[in-house]
């Protein structure tokens, strides 16, 4: 059976790697020890992020549909025990460092749903160029990177470009990070690093040099 990986994430003791499987519509809880997989759960739809709770005890898996839901799964029955509603074409949720609130890429609606994990709830949307791809947030949660997978302007132009967005802890947009003539599909943040502004556009600078 074909199963798609799409994303990963690993429990705290690194003794358990969970899958998502975006054509099989499941994640697997695989053993890392025994290379065994231990439990399937299934997903109501194609699941393609996952972002795990420091303590290991929730798993939220982002699963894409026109409407989406993400599902909150208690890893230690290996149950869904509720569902929150999101966008078009959920993917990639990041919890916040006080895992206060969810972030997740509604990549066709152009926009971030801010969830509320305690409340199980979207509280609201943050407007983002076009198709949120994949995220990152600062250590210090001011900051939330959004890749854009596609420009938002004309393709067949001398120069064509990706943005990274970024939101402030505040959830207002400050000003993006230019990508070269490249769609982007990964963002991360690298530790120790600063987490200013003008950093990111110091770093979206120099892979701008390099890429060109």
């Amino acid at each position: 059976e074909p199963v798609s990986p799409t994303a990963l994430a690993a429990s705290p003791d690194g003794n358990i790697l969970y899958v998502a499987c975006a054509t099989a519509n499941k994640v697997l809880f695989f053993d890392t020890t025994h290379r065994t997989v231990l439990k399937s759960i299934p997903m109501p739809d194609m699941p393609m992020g996952l972002t795990l709770s420091s303590n290991g005890t929730r798993l939220f898996v982002a699963c894409a549909a026109p409407v989406s839901r993400v599902c909150e799964v208690d890893t230690a029955k290996g149950v869904i025990v509720r569902t929150i509603q999101a966008g078009h074409t959920a993917m990639a949720p990041v919890l916040a460092p006080d895992e206060k609130v969810l972030y997740v890429c509604n990549r066709f609606n152009h926009d971030i749903s801010v969830i509320d994990p305690g409340l199980g709830k979207e509280m609201r949307r943050i407007p983002v160029q076009r198709e949120p791809f994949a995220q990152a947030i600062t250590p210090d949660g001011k900051f939330l990177l959004v890749a854009n997978h596609l420009p938002s302007g004309r393709a067949d132009t001398n120069f064509v470009s990706s943005l990274v967005s970024v939101a402030s802890s505040s959830l207002t947009l400050t000003a993006p990070v230019t990508l070269s003539t490249i769609s982007s599909t990964i963002c991360s943040l690298l530790p120790g690093r600063s987490t200013s502004a003008a950093s990111f556009r110091r770093v979206t600078a120099a892979a701008h040099t390099t890429a060109s």
